[in-house]
């Protein structure tokens, strides 16, 4: 009895270019159709020792199929779209606009100012808790104090802060829903 992937090297030689003429028109690229058959033959071979492959031909036919349709979706997903150069330029540019690098800087101008007439421990406790990130708790032990004072202190920088924006027209205004 011949081995089982002997009928099927026969099926592969006399249906190889029908495959490739195939496969192409699936994918469009005949160089990657060679490649996808030769896939295809290794893979029902393989799968001939394993099991009972009635019909060689179909069988080499479909997992071609597959494979081709499976290359075919990997490409759409990591193939950029011909538009894309299009697409990107009309993506908004990360780079502030001069006037916004104005408004910027007059606002943190505005905001130093107002932490400089702060009394040193409340100025020292905002700038550990915004600038340096550390805790409440870790603000305290440094200071002597109590977390809630801590917490009042930081709190009164932030507002003495954002009072100074508003009365410069930095700040947007709240509506009267708006939460503190």
């Amino acid at each position: 009895m011949p081995p089982p992937t002997a009928d099927l090297a026969l099926v592969f030689a006399s249906e190889r270019g029908r495959l490739e003429r195939l496969i192409g028109r699936i994918i469009g690229d005949r160089h990657v159709a060679e490649d996808l058959v030769q896939e295809a033959f290794l893979k029902v071979s393989r799968a001939a020792v394993i099991m009972t492959v009635d019909d060689h031909r179909g069988y080499l036919v479909q997992t071609a199929r597959n494979l081709a349709l499976d290359h075919r979706r990997r490409m759409r997903v990591m193939r950029p779209a011909e538009d894309s150069d299009a697409e990107f330029r009309l993506l908004a540019d990360a780079a502030p606009t001069p006037e916004t690098m104005v408004a910027d800087r007059q606002a943190l101008a505005v905001a130093m100012a107002a932490l400089r007439r702060l009394p040193v421990r409340t100025r020292r406790a905002f700038e550990m808790h915004r600038l340096d990130g550390r805790t409440m708790a870790d603000i305290s032990a440094e200071l002597g104090v109590s977390v809630s004072l801590v917490c009042k202190l930081v709190h009164e920088a932030y507002t003495a802060v954002r009072d100074e924006l508003h009365r410069g027209d930095l700040l947007p205004r709240r509506t009267e829903n708006s939460p503190d």
